[in-house]
């Protein structure tokens, strides 16, 4: 068995032997300043055990990560390995309660309330309510979590899915929930989304944690602008370059080189480790995915503020370090380290006044998306 060990924030700093374990101990001070013990795994005397959070072996690769970019690593991955990953194991389709039926109405009221726990923000940034009547197309439905949300909305929703295995469980769901009559279903490939739905003006274009699973996410954006009309709107939900995420990956696998961090966080973006596929985008990189539209928001949300094992037995107990928190910090670390890069867009229209300069300012829209900033856990 791996010796446990506690260390205070000087035995931690002793240890720091360069730039990149320093910014560890930072993290690790941080948290002792506020109350918590860091406690550590060591193989041996004076060594960490990467991969292991108090005591439990989460992250099973912790070395060989190339130090490759987005680009190099992802356009070469076969959409077939996609596929596969994700017909594997759909996201979220393992969720089960305790007393509660598998595929019942019950469960999927459970995951719908579950996950709106965890991303709190989706509700706020969706506007469901607000697509009530009109036509919505979701390319990546998975288990159709938010198709669902919008369809209870009066929304008639087109949902697109690479994984012919999470349409199965999409058109049980419907059934289930009996809102079969206001949706379509499509296995596709949405780099050719236009070989299989037909092409005609939707309302909403709405995207949430998907495209950048796609070794040619522009190949996508480039296909959602083919069902646009100058009053759609485009909602897309990517994964930050620079997040928490990110830091907590590198700080449990013991992986501090950000040369290999594109290859790293890709391994370990989803709950299920290996996707063979996962882009993550700076601000600028973002702006760069939808140069021919007008952004008309652009924002990062979204810190996991759970403990991984409590949160395996659906009970939710936040991190020591990110206990006491007011409202006002909770909100500036998501701005800034926030795992989830929300964009909106609409065609280019004559009015609109094109960027002079790559840093020209975003529109925050804070006012208006309230209700997804600041939520405690």
């Amino acid at each position: 068995m791996p010796k446990k060990a506690n260390l205070d924030a000087e035995d931690v700093a002793v240890r720091a032997m360069n730039f990149s374990q320093m910014i560890m101990v930072a993290i690790a001070s941080a948290v002792l300043s506020a109350g918590a013990t860091y406690t550590y795994l060591a193989a041996q005397e004076g060594g960490d055990l990467a991969g292991y959070v108090s005591g439990e072996r989460l992250f099973y690769k912790v070395a060989g990560f190339q130090d490759r970019e987005d680009e190099e690593a992802f356009r070469a991955v076969s959409t077939d390995a996609v596929r596969e990953y994700w017909d594997g194991r759909p996201c979220n389709s393992g969720w089960k309660f305790d007393g509660i039926e598998y595929g019942s109405k019950e469960h999927w009221d459970e995951v719908t309330r579950r996950k709106y726990k965890v991303e709190y923000h989706i509700p706020a940034w969706a506007e469901f309510n607000k697509w009530r009547g009109k036509k919505v197309l979701e390319v990546g439905g998975g288990i159709c979590t938010t198709a669902t949300s919008f369809a209870k909305a009066g929304a008639y929703i087109t949902v697109a899915d690479l994984s012919p295995k999470s349409m199965e469980l999409c058109k049980e769901r419907f059934k289930t929930m009996g809102l079969e009559h206001m949706a379509k279903f499509y296995v596709v490939n949405a780099e050719k989304l236009s070989e299989v739905i037909p092409v005609e003006e939707y309302d909403l274009i709405w995207s949430f944690g998907v495209i950048h699973h796609s070794p040619n996410p522009d190949a996508i954006v480039a296909q959602m602008r083919k069902y646009m009309g100058q009053h759609t709107v485009l909602k897309l939900m990517v994964y930050s370059k620079i997040s928490m995420k990110l830091f907590w990956v590198m700080n449990h696998t013991r992986t501090w080189d950000f040369s290999r961090m594109d290859e790293l966080v890709a391994h370990y973006s989803e709950a299920r480790e290996g996707s063979p596929v996962t882009y993550t985008y700076s601000n600028q990189g973002a702006k760069e995915l939808l140069k021919d539209f007008t952004l008309t928001y652009l924002g990062k949300t979204h810190i996991f503020p759970y403990e991984i094992g409590p949160y395996r037995r659906n009970q939710y107990v936040v991190e020591p370090f990110l206990r006491g928190l007011t409202s006002n910090r909770w909100s500036e670390l998501e701005d800034e380290l926030g795992w989830h890069l929300l964009m909106e867009a609409r065609l280019a229209q004559p009015a609109d006044e094109p960027s002079k300069t790559d840093d020209a300012p975003m529109p925050t829209c804070h006012k208006r998306f309230a209700a997804m900033r600041g939520l405690l856990p």
